[in-house]
């Protein structure tokens, strides 16, 4: 009897853990986004920085952005184990929900001195949950900053019954261990760049949550294309 009690108020007591965590990391998220926010508006009251100045405020900005979208995953991925992620499908007009994470990001890549654009019918419209995959444009394009040289471009089109969204930049592409995954797992962490494929992961799972009959949603990385570098590509049914 005294095992089980033990064995109960273990499982209690992850439970309780796990909760305080992910109010934690919530806790945490809106502090950052605060953060960023007043980044934004102190960057924008610097009149002409020098070279310097505009590579240490991308620095900052982009870190913000990225631990910003961590603690989004974190939160997301506590919400998929306790099936409580909810998911609204409603149908969204695909230009304005992609060019809304290009204005999102447009000091960042300013500051970079890169191009971001965008093609897309303006008439294209889908049905996904744009939060959802606002989120993974977002994160998608944070690291395409980081690791372009002039360039980035965002394609969304339909194809064979998908909905296909693109981002392809002109850095050095993805490596060759991350070519193979569709977001079903989080490979090792790559210690040189400090990568955990955990922003791939969120986007395989979010992805394959949009579901249309026997279809569903799903992500493949490639290298090559008309900017030689790396390609995102996200498919919706």
């Amino acid at each position: 009897m005294s095992q089980e009690k033990g064995h109960l108020q273990g499982e209690a007591s992850e439970l309780d853990f796990s909760s305080v965590l992910a109010s934690s990391v919530h806790d945490m998220k809106n502090s950052i986004g605060m953060l960023m926010s007043s980044l934004d508006e102190l960057i924008e009251q610097i009149p002409d920085p020098s070279e310097g100045q505009n590579q240490l405020m991308s620095t900052v900005q982009y870190e913000a952005s990225r631990v910003n979208n961590d603690l989004i995953h974190l939160l997301s991925f506590y919400r998929l184990k306790k099936n409580t992620l909810p998911i609204t499908l409603d149908e969204h007009i695909v230009a304005e929900v992609l060019e809304e994470q290009i204005v999102y990001n447009k000091i960042l890549a300013e500051k970079r001195g890169l191009e971001v654009t965008l093609e897309c019918d303006e008439e294209l419209v889908w049905y996904f949950d744009a939060e959802m995959i606002s989120g993974i444009v977002n994160n998608v394009l944070i690291n395409a900053i980081r690791y372009s040289r002039k360039k980035i471009c965002i394609l969304a089109k339909e194809k064979d019954g998908y909905l296909e969204i693109t981002l392809a930049d002109d850095g050095g592409g993805f490596p060759e261990s991350m070519l193979s995954t569709s977001g079903d797992c989080i490979k090792t962490v790559d210690f040189s760049t400090g990568s955990t494929g955990l922003g791939l992961f969120f986007a395989g799972q979010i992805a394959a949550l949009h579901i249309n009959k026997d279809r569903k949603g799903f992500i493949k990385l490639r290298n090559g294309g008309a900017l030689q570098g790396g390609i995102f590509c996200l498919f919706l049914p």
